[in-house]
């Protein structure tokens, strides 16, 4: 079992890396604040699997104390935030979607962050992301983070094996190839298989490797 000091510990690492994040998004330093909210998510996500490893490498225990709980909800709701400056709805959205998940999972019997979190919540389930009635008044707030493009549909090849509908996979565009690794399918079943798609020659899906069993620590 954890002691007591570990927890105070990761709690006042957390914390600092929260609050850090928060101060650089009142001097609106946006990639600075996401560098920071991710070293919060990272602690929270280290100090989980140290004490219960996860089978898959891709997802987080969310620990049942209500200090890192509140501190991980306050993560989510600044990365809301600095996504929302940005345009990006989609990234906001599922910020918020977990930030509802994780407090209504664990704090429905408190008022804590209710109406902030649900509020917010009920704001985006609303929308469609990205919005089109929300594309004119996008604003480059910082170049380094924003693309400014249109979505065009693309048709991959049906003759090929095409990857089974699922949320939450890992995915990377590299060398003109992107990339697709685990998730979790619409029937709940947890995904561990890979994929890759080369943007350039468009001849569909191919197999590959998936992500690696997690392996016991020494």
């Amino acid at each position: 079992m954890a002691t007591d000091v570990e927890l105070d510990e990761y709690g006042d690492f957390m914390a600092c890396a929260n609050n850090i994040a928060q101060c650089y998004i009142k001097q609106n330093k946006l990639s600075e604040a996401l560098d920071w909210l991710e070293e919060c998510r990272c602690l929270h996500k280290c100090w989980g699997n140290s004490k219960k490893p996860s089978s898959l490498p891709w997802s987080v225990l969310l620990l049942p104390v209500q200090e890192f709980i509140i501190l991980f909800i306050k993560m989510l709701m600044r990365q809301e935030h600095v996504f929302t400056e940005l345009g990006n709805t989609s990234a906001a959205y599922a910020a918020v979607y977990n930030a509802f998940k994780y407090r209504n999972n664990f704090l429905a019997d408190t008022n804590i962050l209710k109406e902030e979190v649900n509020g917010t919540w009920e704001n985006y389930v609303k929308m469609r992301h990205p919005d089109p009635q929300n594309v004119d008044g996008l604003k480059i707030v910082d170049p380094a983070l924003q693309v400014r493009g249109v979505w065009k549909k693309v048709r991959v090849p049906s003759t090929t094996p095409c990857p089974p509908p699922r949320v939450g996979p890992t995915i990377a565009v590299y060398e003109g190839r992107l990339y697709m690794f685990g998730g979790e399918h619409e029937t709940g079943k947890a995904l561990m298989d890979g994929w890759v798609l080369d943007l350039h020659d468009m001849d569909g899906w191919h197999p590959i490797a998936g992500p690696p069993p997690r392996t016991p620590a020494i």
